[in-house]
């Protein structure tokens, strides 16, 4: 079911930017709290931009690509395809669809690698078993919209073209 997939995909969005994201900032000012070393600093900027993409990147799915399917599965239904094809292409989707767990994984690399310990062993592990487990999420996340929306949706751009 599309709006099903759709439905979730949206409220993985929410739990992200309501709850998941929150709560890694928190957790990053209270490890600058405890480290006041200058590359503490370094981890929050990286995250603030880190943030400002995934925001670009959720609200672009949101605005502009969930409206379409759910539209094209609207039209799909009611057996009006005129001109849902030519407003917009789920290829246009996939050709700029980004990978934003990786600045995850950068951001692993940062705190285990490159800053120093102090103080810091709970917050940090705490900072990293989250990091650990929105990676996972979000692995999961893209992995239904590659393997799942996509392709389904360029069944549903074909059907709304050929009729067929």
């Amino acid at each position: 079911d599309i709006q099903a997939i759709v439905r979730y995909l949206d409220n993985s969005h929410k739990y992200y930017l309501e709850e998941k994201y929150p709560q890694m900032r928190h957790y990053i000012e209270e490890f600058n709290k405890i480290n006041s070393q200058a590359e503490i600093l370094m981890i929050g900027k990286f995250f603030d931009e880190y943030i400002m993409e995934v925001k670009e990147h959720l609200n672009y799915e949101n605005d502009v690509v969930f409206p379409y399917v759910i539209s094209l599965n609207d039209a799909l239904f009611m057996n009006d395809t005129s001109g849902e094809s030519t407003i917009y292409s789920v290829t246009e989707y996939r050709d700029h669809h980004d990978d934003i767990e990786e600045k995850l994984t950068d951001l692993k690399t940062l705190l285990i690698k490159y800053m120093p310990q102090n103080n810091d062993l709970q917050i940090r592990r705490k900072l990293l078993l989250c990091l650990f487990e929105l990676e996972y999420d979000l692995n999961i996340h893209s992995q239904i919209e590659e393997t799942l929306l996509i392709p389904m949706v360029e069944q549903m751009e074909q059907i709304a073209k050929t009729g067929k």
